[in-house]
């Protein structure tokens, strides 16, 4: 079951290593690639080269449908419907075969909704590069995240479970792992307000009246 739950672990890190560390890498091999093939059109014929910008751009487009991030967001999907899908069942469903018994598809149970939960900051903070900040008061030092980095996106599964999910045990876990005080640290999250230590502004409690 360890060997099991380093794997998946595994996976989760490289994802984020392919989909963010080496984003830098992956854009100027693209850019390395359209050069040859502008290089490749130079030698066709005029007949074929009217007919290539005739043709719409939609298909150029459709490959950056999500922007930049296209293939971290598609990643993120996968991930949403399958074993970080808020529900074991998905009631809405449908058989492609009408006649045979049909029974849902199954995303996954919670032990592994847990594992991905637990381990979901841990690998991120692996691959995020960082700006030293000031200390804090408690001599806590702020971290800042250094680039563009899609936060939202990347804490949206965590999100969906703790709001969508029908079993409170994964709720409470999806809602531990987003008040992770590392992400209070990298200023994605605002500190925890303890409301008993919450002070009124008008000053001390005066007492009961007489």
């Amino acid at each position: 079951m360890d060997k099991y739950l380093f794997l998946i672990r595994c996976y989760v890190g490289v994802a984020f290593q392919v989909f963010l560390k080496d984003k830098k890498g992956s854009q100027n091999g693209d850019g390395k690639k359209r050069k040859r093939e502008d290089s490749g059109k130079k030698g066709r014929g005029k007949k074929q080269k009217k007919q290539e910008e005739s043709e719409p751009a939609q298909e150029e487009d459709a490959t950056d449908e999500d922007g930049k991030w296209a293939d971290l967001s598609a990643y993120i999907s996968i991930i949403e419907e399958g074993p970080l899908c808020p529900v074991n069942f998905d009631p809405d469903q449908e058989s492609d075969d009408e006649e045979a018994d049909f029974v849902a598809m199954p995303h996954g149970p919670d032990g592994l909704r847990y594992h991905l939960i637990d381990i979901w900051i841990d690998e991120l903070e692996k691959v995020l590069e960082f700006e030293g900040g000031e200390e804090s008061e408690d001599g806590a030092q702020d971290r800042k995240i250094k680039g563009d980095v899609p936060m939202e996106l990347l804490l949206r599964p965590l999100e969906k479970l703790r709001v969508e999910s029908p079993y409170k045990p994964v709720r409470i876990r999806a809602t531990e792992a987003l008040e992770d005080d590392r992400l209070v640290e990298w200023g994605i999250r605002a500190p925890k307000v303890d409301e008993d230590e919450e002070v009124d502004s008008d000053g001390e409690w005066g007492g009961f009246d007489d």
